[in-house]
């Protein structure tokens, strides 16, 4: 019953959004921008629930122009609006002091003018992925939450988010300017990720009152700016550091807290009447630094790709891992060691399996982890392979605080 109901919502909602959109031209003012298109410079209806129409009088509408719809100077209180997807620019307090609560801006969009949606009851926004512009306080005084920040935009203008209640908020590295105030007010705001390693920080475009969590790179602008204002610093490299290496050939380091070792080549294989198992080593012991300081743990993983010889992938299930045969501190570090996960061979080519694991508390220091000898398997089968030079990439991954 309860599907039903909402089905029945929808429909009526689309019967409404027709009959609206129907709304008498006379409701409306523009201007010929004489090139066969008009802008909308005012409103006279009375509609609370509107959908604006994408031609008048024959002109196709691509602009909504200075304060169009400024409820203050318009009279009219705008709860909901469809923009249509023929016009590129919304103009200046075009929808000043409404009660907009939702909006979409269509992908036809490309700028938006200063204040265009202040002071609105605005909690949910999708913007056009090919804004280029948003003006100074353009979404200003409401109740965002959260935006996703299109990747043609790389400005972030003054009070552009001014007084919403943002939690945290990621800018991706597109974003090379935040202009000052532009999240000032957001007494909600805890952190913020910060992607662009040069990007220009307003010295308050936060506000003043507040002490944040910001994660970024090493070395940063925004390690920079959380310095300099009193925030706390998170540097993203200590997340997920990784490395990856392949069966026949040395394995090159990711970072500094996990070196894995080379890795033996299976050789020759020659086809049989049955299936075969073959084996290989590695080199030497993995090792492990946890230097942070911060106790939180971590977790070693592992993921093999399927075996392929370019045209052609063995079957999953053709590579194994055998358990850990010893993990062992190197020098000093913490009392309790790491556990090994694995307590059987595993199958390492149809999905991620954690090797090894360092709970809360445990696993500073430095440690060598060793496999025995022959501890990777390759079966292979004369039903399923083909001849060729076959190639497997596994993909060792240390991810903090598991």
């Amino acid at each position: 019953m309860k599907k039903l109901t909402v089905f029945i919502f929808l429909i009526m909602s689309m019967f409404i959004l027709s009959t609206t959109a129907s709304a008498n031209e006379s409701d409306y003012e523009w201007d010929n921008n004489g090139d066969g298109t008009a802008t909308i410079t005012g409103y006279t209806g009375t509609d609370n629930d509107l959908v604006i129409p994408n031609k008048l009088n024959g002109l196709t509408v691509t602009t909504i122009g200075e304060y169009a719809f400024d409820h203050q100077t318009k009279g009219v209180q705008l709860t909901s609006v469809v923009i249509p997807d023929s016009v590129t620019t919304i103009e200046k307090y075009a929808f000043y002091y409404n009660s907009l609560t939702k909006l979409i801006i269509p992908d036809s969009v490309t700028s938006i003018g200063e204040a265009a949606f202040y002071q609105n009851s605005l909690v949910e926004v999708t913007l056009s992925e090919n804004i280029t512009a948003l003006g100074e306080y353009a979404f200003g005084y409401n109740y965002l939450t959260e935006v996703t920040i299109p990747d043609k935009l790389t400005h972030i203008s003054k009070g552009l988010f001014f007084v919403n209640d943002f939690v945290e908020f990621t800018f991706p590295e597109n974003i090379t300017t935040i202009e000052n105030s532009a999240f000032s007010d957001n007494r909600s705001l805890k952190g913020i990720t910060v992607l662009n390693k040069n990007a220009s920080i307003g010295e308050t475009a936060f506000g003043s009152y507040i002490t944040l969590t910001i994660y970024g790179y090493d070395p940063s602008s925004a390690k920079d700016y959380a310095l300099d204002n009193g925030h706390n610093f998170v540097p993203l490299q200590a997340k997920n550091p990784s490395t990856e290496n392949t069966v026949t050939a040395n394995v090159l380091s990711g970072g500094l807290s996990l070196l894995a070792p080379p890795i033996q080549s299976f050789g020759q294989v020659t086809l049989q009447d049955s299936a075969q198992v073959y084996h290989t080593s590695f080199d030497q012991a993995f090792q492990i630094k946890d230097l942070r300081g911060s106790q939180e743990g971590w977790s070693l993983t592992v993921l093999a790709s399927p075996f392929s010889n370019g045209d052609h992938e063995l079957p999953n299930g053709s590579l194994m891992l055998t358990p850990l045969d010893s993990i062992v501190q190197v020098g000093t570090g913490s009392v309790i060691l790491p556990s090994n996960s694995m307590t059987d061979n595993m199958i390492i080519d149809n999905g991620t399996i954690e090797v090894a694991k360092a709970n809360v508390g445990s696993g500073m220091g430095v440690f060598n982890l060793t496999f025995p000898s022959n501890a990777l398997s390759l079966e292979v089968d004369a039903t399923t392979a083909k001849v060729g030079t076959y190639e497997s990439t596994l993909t060792w991954n240390l991810v903090v605080a598991p």
